[in-house]
């Protein structure tokens, strides 16, 4: 099955590396690869969401996502250890320096939706544009070649599910603070 995978990705990479070597799509992806980086982009807003009651909420949402996001992330590339594309298919002019062994999953795809999820669900009339963003976001690693299809499908996941974790426990925390008040006066009854 991952050898499968394995020789879908690489078939696509191959695809892809034709595509490459355009300035204008070279820029942007840089640009891109710039602005995910450590989450920034998404971190920076949530960051000053904290500074104002109205929005405080969703900033903190927002952190919480990406960061349970990023500790999973990194547990995994650490395992998997996974060579990127450049590497295994033996391209040497990169236009970002990343490192060779962690490219499963993609910590840019995953943070990207992590954030973004949030933010669409709280400003819906803009949820488009946070999830196109994040989409660029993805494609840009892909024509980088830092990361292989199943690396930032993966990583979209990671993201995808872990946002919609926080913000299910977000909306039924009444119902969880009522849980666990009622199982602390049951254990002080006896």
């Amino acid at each position: 099955m991952f050898n499968f995978i394995d020789g879908l990705d690489q078939a696509f990479m191959l695809w892809l590396h034709q595509f490459g070597g355009n300035i204008v799509l070279d820029y942007l992806a840089m640009m891109m690869a710039f602005l995910g980086d450590k989450g920034l982009i998404w971190l920076l807003p949530a960051i000053i969401m904290l500074f104002f009651k109205k929005y405080r909420h969703i900033g903190i949402l927002i952190i919480i996502s990406m960061a349970i996001t990023a500790l999973e992330v990194e547990l995994l590339k650490n395992i998997v250890a996974r060579p990127r594309p450049y590497v295994t298919l033996g391209f040497d002019d990169m236009l970002v320096n990343e490192n060779p062994f962690k490219s499963f999953p993609s910590g840019h795809a995953s943070s990207a939706f992590a954030a973004a999820i949030i933010y669409a669900k709280f400003f819906k009339k803009y949820r488009w544009g946070f999830i196109g963003f994040a989409i660029l976001m993805l494609v840009s690693r892909l024509y980088l070649f830092v990361h292989y299809p199943s690396d930032v499908l993966v990583g979209t996941a990671i993201g995808i599910i872990n946002a919609l974790l926080v913000y299910t426990i977000y909306q039924h925390r009444a119902k969880i603070k009522q849980i666990i008040f009622r199982e602390d006066l049951k254990n002080t009854e006896v």
